[in-house]
Formats: structure tokens, C-alpha cells, sequence
């Protein structure tokens, strides 16, 4: 079983926000709270562009014409460079988070690792790059793997950083201006990644 890992699935808001419709619908008060999270991670949202969207009207204004308009969505690629602004946000989150905090967001993680362990079968995380890390190589940009990486050795979780591989094509692996979705050839990067591991496990039953 594999699982793709993206750097901002540290943040739970999207759980958080979750449960609190799951409250709103009258969902079990008691399986609401054993499903709540605990620990909120907060991404670091406060460029200019970020504080304009708080807005209402700039934000609303934002959605239409970003449903709307391809030449608006063309000209915010160009000019705010959105690529840049989501990598750096979460990357001020890794930077803020301790060991045991960063532990505390992937316990998700070691639950199904420990499920799978049980029922036998082999899991592995595949760490999926933002495309800022692509373009630019430095200490910063690797900072993120490298704290989950240890986290994975140290749990004993198998893991794969796509990073490396990810780096070795030349063709545009995300869509465009977009910081993390992969176009048609990162899925077909991603898709040869898991294919080689298949063949390692496949190799090690021989």
C-alpha cells in the first residue's frame, strides 16, 4: 500500500474544519471528539497576498475571477510567483516544529503503519516535492525531508523522498503556477517511483 505524502499534510486544518460541520450536523458528540484534533499546525500565511485575501471583497473578487478569467489566473502566476509564496509558508511551519510536535502531526501515520504491520501488508510513504523545490536546490529547500525522513527511520516506516527523481526531468512536472499539483508528467513520475518499488518488493519475495 502506498500512501503519497504532501509537505503541507502537516497542517490539520482541513480536519479541523471538518468536525466542526461534522458538530453542526449533529454527528455523535462522542465520535466528533474522538475524531477532533488536538494539535492545530497553522501554516504561515502572512505575505501581502495573504493578507489582502482576509478581505472579504478582495476575496470574493479572487474566486470569480479565478474561476473565470484565465488571463487573471495567467497574470497572479506572473506577478505573485505563487509557486514561491505556499513553499515558503510551510516551510516557516517545518521551521517552527519540534520533534515532538512534528511526531504529533504524523501519529496518522504511524496508526496505519502499525494497521498494516499487523494485517501484513507492506506500506510506504511517498514524499512528494513542492515544485519550488524542484526549480531551487539549497539547505532550505531540504529541510522539510529531512525532518520527515528521520521521522520515518525512526518509526521504522518504509518511505520514498521523490525529490532526487523529481529533479532529474527536464519537462514541467506541475501544473502551471501551481505549487504542489502535478501535471500529466509528474503523475507519470510519481507512477514510474511506485512502479520501481513494486519491483524491489516483488524482487525480494524471489
Amino acid at each position: 500500500m502506498f500512501l503519497i505524502f504532501c509537505l503541507n499534510d502537516i497542517s490539520n486544518f482541513s480536519a479541523t474544519y471538518i468536525d466542526r460541520t461534522l458538530n453542526r450536523n449533529n454527528v455523535n458528540p462522542v465520535e466528533a471528539e474522538q475524531s477532533s484534533v488536538q494539535h492545530i499546525i497553522e501554516p504561515y500565511r502572512n505575505t501581502v497576498v495573504e493578507q489582502l485575501k482576509r478581505w472579504r471583497l478582495v476575496s470574493l473578487t479572487n474566486e470569480y475571477l479565478r474561476s473565470h478569467s484565465k488571463l487573471y489566473v495567467l497574470l497572479k502566476g506572473v506577478l505573485t510567483d505563487p509557486q514561491a509564496r505556499y513553499w515558503e509558508a510551510d516551510l516557516q511551519a517545518y521551521r517552527q516544529l519540534t520533534a515532538e510536535g512534528l511526531a504529533t502531526a504524523l501519529q496518522p501515520l504511524r496508526y496505519i503503519a502499525d494497521v498494516c504491520e499487523r494485517h501484513n501488508i507492506l506500506f510506504t510513504v511517498v514524499v512528494v516535492p513542492y515544485e519550488y523545490q524542484v526549480r531551487v536546490n539549497n539547505e532550505s529547500t531540504r529541510l522539510p525531508q529531512q525532518m520527515l525522513a528521520n521521522f520515518f527511520e525512526t518509526n521504522e516506516i518504509s518511505y520514498v523522498d521523490a525529490l532526487p527523481s523529481f529533479r532529474r526531468h527536464s519537462s514541467e512536472l506541475f501544473l502551471p503556477y501551481d505549487p504542489m499539483h502535478l501535471s500529466l508528467q509528474g503523475h507519470n513520475a510519481l507512477y514510474v517511483i511506485i512502479s520501481e518499488v513494486l519491483t524491489q518488493h516483488e524482487a525480494g519475495y524471489q
